[in-house]
């Protein structure tokens, strides 16, 4: 059986791993941007022209580079400009995330676990079917992930 995936699972949060890749992608040259939308791409055979817009001053402007890295999710806008075709089905539902600090070493010191999940059936408005969790050991900051099987946006 093939391995689902061409390196080992590492388990740790968005706002811990990004950091990480910023400061790597910058140490190695890249111009990275937030609060940058991307509008769109022109490929020739000696790199790309993209279309951005800088969300704080409202400035549409073109960046000349290489290549561009489309790390914009599973809804990717830079997949869609350059026809990659991404599988599965979109909207199916809806997630809030959260982030708390909270000590619950009381409540998962003991479990091997690093996702906890809470099930509340009872609850059928929205947000009500789940709730998910994890944390690095020996620290107190916590993402959660509320979901709803419905596709309305939350």
């Amino acid at each position: 059986m093939r391995p689902p995936a061409p390196a080992p699972a590492c388990d740790i949060p968005q706002d811990r791993l990004e950091p990480i890749l910023v400061g790597e992608a910058a140490r190695r040259g890249a111009h990275v941007r937030f609060e940058t939308k991307f509008l769109s791409l022109t490929q020739d055979d000696e790199g790309v022209d993209v279309q951005v817009e800088d969300q704080r001053r409202s400035q549409v402007f073109t960046i000349r580079a290489r290549y561009v890295v489309g790390a914009d999710g599973g809804q990717s806008r830079v997949a869609e400009a350059v026809g990659l075709p991404l599988r599965g089905e979109s909207g199916v539902g809806s997630a809030m995330n959260v982030r708390f600090t909270a000590d619950l070493s009381p409540y998962v010191a003991h479990r091997p676990g690093s996702l906890f999940e809470v099930i509340q059936p009872e609850r059928e408005e929205q947000l009500g079917t789940g709730c998910c969790g994890w944390c690095a050991r020996g620290t107190t900051g916590w993402p959660a992930s509320c979901t709803s099987a419905s596709a309305t946006r939350v």
